[in-house]
């Protein structure tokens, strides 16, 4: 039996940097991580490259801009293909859900305590410059307990229209 490959799609360099700095901290499981807007790009395009025999693909979704055609297209599309995944819908982006798990009162809380900056362009240019994200994220007391923790409602919102009848997990993870 082959091993199972985990492999992480997310959106841009910001979510890459971040899930590396979580996974060689042993946060999260190791796994190869490909840049791919699941929210709004066809997976038609890029699912011949994985093996639904052996990947576990886990999907990292930003709800900031998003189209729900297109998430379950590309549900559907998984489903037909057998694959095995896990979908987790962020609150917002991933800015929001670093705001969530470190208890931040607002954005530019969280820009001034981590680089004291207030733009969100500038937070994520340091961001993924950081050499010392995990410190960082230690000193702003990062909970990993409230990471994408809130996309159960979008979730619902999807399984109670177009996805209904397509399989949709949430949180699964294989090692």
């Amino acid at each position: 039996m082959s091993r199972i490959r985990n492999i992480y799609l997310c959106e841009g360099e910001t979510e890459q940097k971040f899930i590396n700095t979580l996974k060689s901290n042993d946060l999260l499981i190791k796994g190869k991580i490909d840049i791919f807007n699941f929210a709004q790009r066809d997976i038609s395009k890029i699912v011949r490259k994985y093996n639904y025999r052996s990947d576990y693909l886990i999907i990292i979704v930003d709800t900031d801009i998003f189209s729900e055609a297109t998430i379950c297209e590309n549900i559907k599309i998984l489903n037909k293909n057998k694959f095995k995944f896990c979908i987790f819908f962020q609150n917002q982006n991933l800015e929001d859900e670093l705001k969530i798990c470190c208890n931040k009162s607002s954005l530019i809380n969280l820009y001034k305590d981590f680089y004291n900056v207030s733009s969100s362009n500038e937070f994520k240019q340091r961001f993924i410059k950081d050499n010392s994200l995990r410190d960082k994220l230690n000193s702003n007391s990062f909970n990993i307990i409230k990471l994408w923790s809130n996309g159960f409602e979008l979730i619902c919102v999807l399984s109670n229209n177009r996805c209904r009848r397509e399989k949709i997990i949430i949180g699964e993870l294989y090692e």
